[in-house]
């Protein structure tokens, strides 16, 4: 037998009956996470008419729901409708395995619930900035056929500290009343903000909020929070997430896939070296440079990569093994040793020894 919150039926009535789609949305949500457990079948059916559009309204969130005064004009959460240009990221193999699980989750749904489990809907995101944390959640969304949205929570801190509130909370509940993926951007800004006693206040009471919509999360969205400084956060904050997923700068197989996706050049793989421990923005604003120089000068796309390259180096400052290193990314990739002598300020036995060490490590 179901067993239905009455009060939230009667709220549920009046807001149709006032005309407030998005209030419908979000209290019929509320009515299904109650229903998972005593009966499934009418939680997912509910969660499903939740994710059609309404007759008569407009099916888009409206992003006005908190007006800002900032004259930028700025508003608190943001959506894409298109994500069709949305490209599959390069993960860690590890990750790769976490990403294909909750996929699989979420489109097993009905057989989770027919079990009392449900699919993975909050985790967290850590890592520098430019490693891909925003586009894997783009890529999330696109997988699941989901639309996504982002809260940016550093803009919520800087220009609208003392009125959050029970307006974020509104916000945040009708993001969830459609099936979606809400990234909450710059997740460790509730932790990194430091003002007088009152703000304090204010950020304790953002932090309620954002814990108590963690908690009520509904199954059929995912909610990511991304920190570029996971160190900052409170240990409270970690045990409400299902997944951690920590983004890295890339490895080496990592950089020569994006390399390629770049350019299309299989060539440019050696090259690999010159963009170490850099992240996957930085690389992809080089080689953009790179294009568009050898676009309007006609010169080749992977001498003019080398060629800044060189440019960039300063040689007095790299050790050994460093140059090692990049002598073989240039043999590699077409240049003479003597070239590399020159260039690089070492000798050819130092530059054969780094040749045969990289086919050891190749024949293990």
């Amino acid at each position: 037998m179901s067993i239905i919150n009455g009060k939230l039926v009667v709220r549920l009535v009046e807001a149709a009956l006032d005309g407030k789609a998005e209030q419908v949305r979000v209290l019929a949500n509320m009515i299904s996470s109650e229903l998972r457990t005593t009966d499934p079948d009418l939680s997912m059916q509910l969660a499903k008419s939740c994710a059609s559009p309404l007759r008569g309204v407009r099916s888009r969130i409206n992003p006005h729901l908190i007006n800002s005064n900032t004259q930028d004009g700025k508003y608190l959460i943001s959506e894409s409708d298109d994500l069709s240009e949305v490209e599959e990221p390069i993960l860690a193999t590890s990750n790769r395995s976490t990403f294909e699980q909750i996929i699989k989750e979420h489109y097993n749904v009905k057989k989770l619930i027919s079990n009392k489990l449900e699919p993975t809907k909050t985790l967290i995101f850590t890592g520098p900035p430019g490693v891909g944390k925003t586009i894997t959640a783009k890529w999330l969304a696109k997988e699941l056929n989901l639309k996504f949205k982002i809260l940016d929570l550093a803009f919520v801190m800087d220009s609208h500290l003392g009125k959050t509130g029970s307006n974020l909370k509104s916000v945040i509940d009708t993001a969830a009343s459609t099936p979606c993926v809400l990234l909450l951007d710059e997740f460790d800004a509730i932790a990194k903000k430091r003002g007088d006693d009152n703000d304090i206040g204010e950020i304790k009471r953002l932090v309620t909020v954002l814990l108590q919509a963690i908690d009520s999360w509904p199954y059929s969205s995912i909610l990511i929070a991304a920190t570029n400084h996971p160190e900052l956060l409170d240990p409270a904050i970690w045990r409400r997430f299902e997944v951690k997923v920590d983004f890295d700068l890339p490895n080496k197989e990592q950089v020569q896939e994006y390399l390629c996706r770049l350019t299309g050049l299989d060539a440019i793989k050696p090259l690999h070296a010159f963009f170490d421990r850099m992240s996957f923005s930085d690389i992809k604003t080089e080689i953009q440079n790179s294009r568009k120089f050898s676009v309007i000068n006609n010169v080749d796309l992977l001498a003019q990569v080398i060629n800044n390259k060189i440019k960039e180096l300063d040689i007095d400052k790299l050790t050994m093994e460093e140059k090692k290193k990049l002598a073989v990314s240039f043999v590699s990739a077409g240049f003479s040793q003597r070239k590399v002598v020159g260039i690089l300020d070492i000798s050819r036995p130092t530059i054969k020894s780094a040749l045969d060490e990289k086919e050891v490590r190749d024949e293990k």
